[in-house]
């Protein structure tokens, strides 16, 4: 549900389209998520038929910084992997670079074990 609210987040409004392209989810998903959220009082569907978080929804967003920036790491990475997939060239400069942000995710993570 995090990653449909930080879809949400990122214009204000949205079509549900957009919503599972921006999340990589399955449509099937996506609607599970945004009933959901609209039970719980966290997202809306306004007159035309667009998504939008309610300021109930952005507090729970506020809350869960850190499980929402996870959740956007994951859905870019499975949107490039399946564009990979698909064939469609990929720079180096960008391989390069999420390299290099790899190496230093499980430098971070293997200091974390350590307990430093």
């Amino acid at each position: 549900m995090l990653r449909v609210l930080g879809a949400l987040s990122e214009r204000g409004r949205e079509k549900f389209r957009t919503i599972a392209l921006k999340t990589g989810l399955s449509d099937k998903t996506v609607w599970t998520a945004l009933n959901r959220l609209i039970a719980l009082g966290y997202v809306r569907k306004d007159e035309w038929g667009l998504y939008e978080i309610t300021p109930k929804g952005e507090d729970l967003l506020k809350s869960k910084e850190h499980e929402l920036l996870l959740a956007r790491l994951t859905s870019s990475l499975t949107n490039l992997a399946a564009l990979m997939r698909e064939g469609t060239p990929i720079s180096h400069d960008l391989l390069e670079r999420l390299k290099e942000i790899n190496e230093r995710i499980e430098r971070e993570l293997e200091r974390l074990r350590r307990g430093e």
